[in-house]
């Protein structure tokens, strides 16, 4: 799964009306801050009260840690080979 960061809290919540991966992106990231959240609309809330109550470049510190894990997710979901399974010859008397 690959998704593109987002650019700012108005990004993350229109690519979020067509994508569901953006809106659990908003719940992890809402966790990130101390947030104990399950749903999508409680998550955009809290991200919206706290990039604007901090200070002015808040909205930014927000949005770098949104894109923190949404590049932790991608990390996560990188396929790999298995291993090839290396038999070892036994033998038998």
């Amino acid at each position: 799964m690959t998704i593109a960061p987002v650019t700012s809290l108005a990004d993350l919540e229109f690519k979020a009306k067509t994508d569901d991966n953006y809106k659990q992106l908003a719940i992890l990231g809402c966790g990130g801050f101390g947030y104990n959240v399950k749903l999508y609309t409680t998550a955009i809330k809290r991200l919206n009260t706290t990039s604007t109550s901090l200070s002015e470049s808040s909205c930014s510190y927000v949005t770098r840690e949104i894109n923190y894990y949404r590049d932790k997710l991608s990390e996560s979901f990188v396929i790999t080979k298995p291993k090839k399974r290396i038999r070892k010859k036994t033998n038998k008397l």
